[in-house]
């Protein structure tokens, strides 16, 4: 992160590994000292508090020394700090680390306790699942990543409608294309999201490079910024901001199933097509794919009522809580007609139309309405 700038990604210096080797000193408290006792302004004698007390306690693959005032690696691996503000204690993790140069089918599906480095790409239909963090240098297709941590990834995403990316921290990204992302965290994109489901816990930043947001669906608990939003084709782009982590979790559940049931119903498709093929050409050899046909045909009725169900399910429940007052859509260049803001129920929707915004723009939530401001 640039630290002139909390929203700004620079995937080259995330540093989010910081690695150590085994019986390395990963933490060691020094003692506070008294302060020393000063002088206010009206010449009076101002006493110090005494020092607070920082406390450390060892996590997975951590052992502790002379009274927990030293922490050391057991394990060579990823040193993760958490630390409880409230009890001023923190835990530090050592989680091992998986290296691949690919997932395919030399691997196979990836289920690893720590974190999971991939250099090359991930192969269309495979999982990685982690309960660290997953960082993928290579762009991805259709795969599903799942990781109790944080996920980079380096090269981008172009899902083709059926990748699910989850995860519990923050998630990293050069670009989204017809993909799936929730998380607990943040979502941070370098340069577009395209025609995809974004669900963040936090916030969802897309303001460097092209930073545009066109198309899908977009759910955020805090607030979304972007440069650009919608498109001159006046792509049907729908924002909900204001959504506590909890309704996250269950639309994640939706979605899941969603993308489940949009697979089955793309296969169904695929092979009456491939029928409706083979009638054209041989219309006396087809007869015998009728039973074949009739039974794809109800199939795929029934399919494409659960799609539109889970569907509409997912839309509900986006549209049914109450939004956080704090939560905002800010865009900082262009609104593009098609576009659709809300922020829960009771609050009437906002829709760009008719033409576009080429300025600076901010969606409030105003006396129980969404308004939009240019300052």
């Amino acid at each position: 992160m640039d630290p002139g700038n909390s929203d700004r990604v620079d995937f080259r210096k995330l540093n989010v590994i910081q690695s150590s080797e085994k019986d390395q000193i990963l933490a060691e408290i020094i003692p506070g000292l008294p302060g020393e006792e000063g002088v206010n302004i009206k010449g009076e004698v101002d006493e110090t508090p005494g020092p607070v007390h920082a406390k450390l306690t060892a996590g997975r693959n951590v052992r502790s020394s002379d009274g927990e005032t030293k922490l050391y690696a057991e394990i060579a691996g990823h040193v993760r700090i958490f630390h409880d503000e409230e009890k001023n204690l923190s835990r530090i993790d050592v989680e091992e680390i998986l290296v691949l140069d690919d997932v395919d089918y030399s691997t196979g599906h990836i289920d690893f306790p720590g974190t999971v480095i991939v250099h090359g790409t991930v192969l269309d239909g495979f999982e990685v699942k982690a309960r660290g963090d997953i960082i993928i240098d290579k762009s991805i297709g259709n795969v599903r990543l799942s990781s109790e941590g944080e996920i980079v990834l380096s090269g981008g995403i172009v899902g083709r409608g059926s990748a699910l990316v989850t995860a519990e921290s923050d998630v990293f990204s050069r670009y989204v294309q017809d993909a799936g992302i929730h998380t607990h965290g943040s979502i941070h994109i370098e340069e577009s999201a395209i025609n995809s489901r974004l669900t963040s816990g936090g916030k969802i930043v897309i303001s460097e490079g092209r930073g545009e947001l066109i198309g899908g669906e977009t759910l955020c608990a805090e607030y979304l910024k972007v440069k650009k939003l919608g498109a001159r084709m006046e792509t049907p782009t729908r924002i909900i901001a204001g959504l506590d982590p909890d309704t996250v979790n269950s639309l994640r559940s939706l979605e899941e199933d969603f993308l489940d049931k949009k697979n089955t119903l793309s296969k169904i498709l695929t092979h009456i097509s491939q029928i409706d093929e083979f009638r054209k050409k041989n219309p006396e050899g087809a007869k015998k794919e009728e039973d074949t046909y009739k039974k794809l045909e109800v199939l795929k009725e029934k399919y494409e009522a659960m799609v539109k169900n889970i569907s509409d399910q997912m839309t509900k429940i986006g549209s049914s809580v109450k939004p956080a007052e704090s939560s905002f859509v800010e865009v900082l260049e262009s609104i593009y007609p098609g576009v659709e803001v809300s922020f829960g129920a009771g609050i009437k929707n906002y829709r760009v139309e008719n033409r576009p915004v080429h300025q600076y723009s901010r969606f409030l939530i105003e006396d129980g309405r969404i308004i939009l401001r240019h300052s």
